[in-house]
């Protein structure tokens, strides 16, 4: 289950880079997605955070740490901002444009960090999708690892998402 919190700092002029607002989702449950060779999945759902600037010269911050496991070797996050890639690497080739990755050999946390400049007071969505390298189809899952059997040696795990508006 995810839950979103969210508070507000805004009082009178903020000095450039004071936080005037953060939100934040953790994601408690599991999530699991099949993903084909060279595809990316569909959102991880419950892993999202909203967040509506008071000024179109202001930032945002957007810090994460997914937890996730997968069958194969490595593992893609892709943040993304209105269903849009965000923060990702220029595209050279064949090569998977992504925010982070990592090797899964077992359940590991991916954290990263990125500043936006929306250029916009409207509502903004933040979210993750996931990729592979893997040739064949695989399994990513979030939250949980792949053996999970109900013993100590099988664990569940958090993942979070905080949004920072910062005054410009």
């Amino acid at each position: 289950m995810a839950s979103m919190k969210q508070s507000s700092i805004l009082q009178g002029v903020a000095q450039k880079g004071s936080v005037l607002q953060v939100v934040s989702t953790t994601k408690t449950d599991t999530f699991s997605a099949s993903v084909g060779a060279g595809a990316i999945s569909g959102t991880v759902t419950g892993l999202t955070a909203v967040i509506t600037p008071s000024s179109s010269s202001n930032k945002v911050l957007v810090r994460f740490a997914i937890s996730l496991d997968c069958s194969t070797a490595g593992v893609f996050v892709i943040l993304e901002k209105g269903g849009s890639p965000l923060g990702v690497g220029d595209a050279s080739g064949s090569r998977k444009q992504a925010t982070s990755a990592g090797s899964t050999s077992t359940t590991g946390t991916f954290a990263g960090e990125f500043e936006d400049s929306p250029a916009t007071t409207s509502e903004l969505t933040y979210s993750f999708k996931l990729a592979h390298t893997s040739v064949n189809t695989q399994t990513v899952l979030v939250n949980r690892s792949i053996a999970d059997g109900n013993a100590y040696t099988a664990g569940r795990f958090v993942s979070t998402i905080t949004l920072m508006e910062v005054a410009g």
